[in-house]
């Protein structure tokens, strides 16, 4: 009905509210939010302003990937592009097969292991959400990122 329709932009912020409520206590460090190809060299990177780059401005974290990116929010990228803000932290959509054969080789790479937030412990896998979805992929990545975020300063 009309009326189920119109509650969903409701939800919606009170989800991201919520969502910033809770980070609020948490790690302040820009973020880069990525999913690694499974060939280990290259990233997607979301940022600008598609659903993900939307929602983490909304909730208060900061997109450290301010690169160009298409009209989705998504550019591809090198893993060197992931040292650009030494302070983030790098949040990846695990994408279970691709992402386990991307992990075991970025662990025997010279350049992932430099990384500043790989030496430091700042990786996070995450459940994979829609980045083009609408409402609800909006909020479960909101949840998501809440629940992921560890309080590292």
């Amino acid at each position: 009905t009309g009326d189920a329709a119109g509650h969903w932009p409701l939800r919606l912020g009170q989800e991201l509210q919520t969502a910033a409520g809770q980070l609020q206590r948490h790690s302040r460090r820009p973020v880069y939010v990525c999913r690694f190809a499974e060939d280990g060299r290259n990233v997607a990177l979301f940022g600008g302003y598609g659903l993900i780059g939307d929602v983490l401005g909304r909730i208060g974290l900061e997109n450290a990937w301010t690169g160009r990116v298409n009209a989705s929010g998504v550019t591809s990228a090198g893993i060197d592009a992931l040292a650009g803000n030494p302070e983030a932290r790098i949040i990846h959509f695990d994408r279970g097969r691709e992402t386990r054969n991307a992990m075991e080789l970025l662990r025997n790479s010279s350049l992932w292991k430099a990384l500043p937030a790989v030496r430091a412990g700042r990786v996070t896998a995450m459940p994979v959400i829609y980045p083009s979805g609408g409402v609800y992929s909006a909020m479960r990545l909101a949840r998501q990122l809440a629940k992921a975020i560890p309080h590292d300063g």
